[in-house]
């Protein structure tokens, strides 16, 4: 790759990461109100056993989605780039920044991206299954 290429991968690659981001936030907002909602109507509810059941799995399964949200929105301090920069001496970080873009910066900046958009998935995949079960329980709470 030429150096046009790499500083080129390197502002694509930080464009997804703020994409996906960008993404986490909003979904952390959903899964965020949506455990306030139920702990909201669970306090105020006397539930039977299987709705209680069936919400609290509900419930979990929003949670892990809001713990593993944060995982992706929590920043990475790792890799080549700024992060190492304060450690460095001023020369050292003169002949970095003189060097231009580097092929690690894009393949760190390329592995971080591929585990933040996994771990959106695997969260949005959380909140499908919490808010279906959640819809469950309202149903059982309404035959019950």
């Amino acid at each position: 790759m030429t150096e046009p290429d790499v500083r080129d991968q390197i502002k694509d690659l930080n464009g997804q990461i703020a994409r996906c981001d960008s993404k986490a936030a909003l979904l952390l907002a959903l899964t965020g109100a949506s455990l306030a909602a139920v702990l909201s109507v669970a306090a105020s509810a006397k539930p039977s056993v299987p709705v209680v059941v069936v919400g609290s799995a509900g419930a979990a399964c929003l949670l892990a989605a809001t713990l593993i949200l944060l995982a992706v929105v929590r920043p990475s301090l790792a890799g080549p780039g700024w992060p190492r920069w304060a450690e460095m001496e001023v020369d050292q970080l003169r002949g970095v920044l003189a060097g231009g873009p580097c092929i690690e910066e894009v393949r760190t900046l390329a592995n971080l991206a591929r585990r933040k958009f996994s771990r959106v998935r695997v969260a949005v995949d959380c909140a499908r299954a919490g808010i279906l079960l959640l819809a469950v329980a309202a149903i059982l709470s309404q035959v019950a």
